[in-house]
């Protein structure tokens, strides 16, 4: 590594020289072996994202190497022609032939696939089988999980009651399930980002990984993340840098996405300005949300453009697809953007935002 022009001498990082220092710092592809040109020359040095990038194998996943192509959707559930009505922000899961809907700081709902309701679950409180402030929920083929305001709440298939467990004052987080492990995001001063827990009886909580950047101002440390559903993979990002780090079943780090094009340079531009822009306005926040699909895809939305790797086998990973999904098939209708969620049903491709105050179903061409 060369001799770094900017080196810490206080506690509090600037995120500017860190993400500088990322993209440098990751400018081979040990998968490829081939060189990468990378334009940043400032270098912050950071031991935490020297063992990030040094620790695992690279696959370089070049952003503008396949034609964004456009999405029109073939169906909308949740509308106010529909027998459920959604709130404007919600999420939902595809289990047991349903669609269940949970509607931020309400109840749950089941529909058929076709989104007619078929019942609704729960009622607002502070009781077992009660909601207090629902945020996210999941399933891992045996549980239902949902995170409220201050507790975790494990319910059955049936969605009957079984257990309460505390939960993390976290970052706006990732809430996901497998198999074997429950996943939350770590307190703000905790000094990892992702906290596991057994998503089994007695679901007890496990040493926590993904060690924190401790950048507070303006703060760094949020991260997104996903996990196939047999546990193999855990895939999680940084909000400000333009990696994804690959985790085994045992939380190792075994691989590491890097990011580059278009989108990336753009991203560092914005901190060469006098005034860094905001998240969302100057793209200060880059890998907002990630998303694993079906296991076989990780879809990574960038401004109003997703993109779709395939997760092959044996830690293969190949950039397969960009699309700009549409809200509808109206000529004025704009890209879904903002904060999302999706999964794959067979070739259909569901995906939730806050933008849009429905469920809408896409072709999924990849």
């Amino acid at each position: 590594m060369s001799t770094p022009r900017f080196v810490a001498s206080m506690p509090r990082w600037s995120p500017c020289l860190v993400f500088v220092f990322l993209t440098l710092a990751g400018c081979k592809s040990q998968d490829s072996g081939e060189a990468t040109h990378d334009r940043h020359a400032d270098i912050f040095d950071s031991p935490v994202i020297d063992t990030f990038l040094t620790a695992a194998p690279q696959t370089v996943i070049d952003l503008d190497e396949v034609p964004v192509i456009t999405l029109l959707p073939d169906l909308e559930l949740g509308g106010p022609q529909d027998s459920m009505i959604l709130a404007r922000e919600f999420s939902f899961l595809i289990a047991e032939d349903s669609i269940f809907f949970a509607n931020y700081g309400g109840g749950i709902y089941a529909s058929g696939l076709d989104g007619v309701l078929q019942r609704q679950i729960g009622r607002l409180g502070k009781g077992p089988g009660e909601f207090d402030i629902l945020q996210d929920f999941t399933f891992n083929g045996t549980y239902f999980f949902t995170s409220e305001s201050s507790r975790i709440q494990v319910l059955s298939r049936k969605f009957e009651y079984a257990e309460s467990l505390p939960r993390h004052a976290a970052f706006p987080s990732s809430f996901v399930a497998t198999g074997k492990y429950l996943y939350t995001g770590c307190g703000r001063k905790e000094e990892y980002r992702i906290c596991p827990r057994s998503s089994q009886p007695p679901f007890e909580e496990l040493s926590p990984f993904l060690p924190s950047l401790n950048i507070t101002s303006p703060p760094m440390d949020g991260v997104s993340f996903g996990a196939t559903s047999n546990g193999r993979h855990l895939m999680a990002a940084f909000w400000g840098l333009p990696y994804v780090l690959v985790f085994n079943e045992e939380h190792e780090h075994i691989h590491t996405l890097r990011l580059v094009g278009e989108p990336v340079d753009a991203h560092a531009d914005n901190y060469t300005m006098g005034r860094p822009g905001i998240p969302g306005v100057g793209l200060r926040h880059f890998i907002r949300y990630t998303h694993v699909i079906n296991d076989s895809y990780l879809a990574i939305p960038l401004r109003d453009v997703w993109h779709f790797i395939k997760i092959e086998p044996v830690n293969s990973f190949k950039h397969v697809g960009a699309a700009r999904m549409m809200t509808s098939a109206k000529a004025d209708a704009k890209a879904i953007v903002g904060k999302s969620r999706a999964l794959l049903d067979e070739r259909s491709l569901y995906v939730s935002s806050t933008r849009v105050p429905y469920l809408v179903r896409y072709p999924f061409p990849f």
